[in-house]
């Protein structure tokens, strides 16, 4: 089914903290970024060993193929179903800041529970949390 933007996603953004667009990627997209990823997995352990779990900022590794992260962030629908749910002043992608989160491949670790949109938006009644 095609992507079609609603004002439930801003109510779900805004009691949330996030929503869904489902079905706006291209699958052609999704299988072009997914081996891109694969290629900056490689390319980020080659570097830094097997915990690194990130490698940002993406559009300075000229070993991967950027094409798949431009159609990502010049992809019409999804920048406007950003503007509308977040307002002006607000993008999806800019390669100079993008980052790819990755699974560390020698030892399990993760981050600890945290709350930074919850932290971050005023006039939200903290007591819900």
């Amino acid at each position: 089914m095609p992507f079609a933007f609603s004002k439930q996603h801003i109510e779900e953004y805004h009691r949330l903290g996030y929503t869904v667009f489902r079905g706006i990627l291209p699958a052609s997209l999704v299988a072009d970024l997914r081996r891109s990823t694969d290629r900056a997995r490689e390319v980020a352990r080659e570097a830094r060993g097997g915990q690194v779990q990130r490698l940002q900022p993406v559009g300075v590794y000229e070993q991967l193929d950027q094409q798949p992260f431009r159609d990502y962030s010049q992809l019409p629908a999804l920048a406007e179903a950003v503007h509308q749910t977040l307002g002006d002043g607000y993008r999806h992608s800019n390669l100079d800041v993008l980052g790819i989160l990755l699974e560390p491949a020698d030892a399990p670790w993760c981050t600890p529970w945290h709350r930074d949109w919850r932290d971050n938006m005023a006039g939200l009644g903290l007591h819900r949390w």
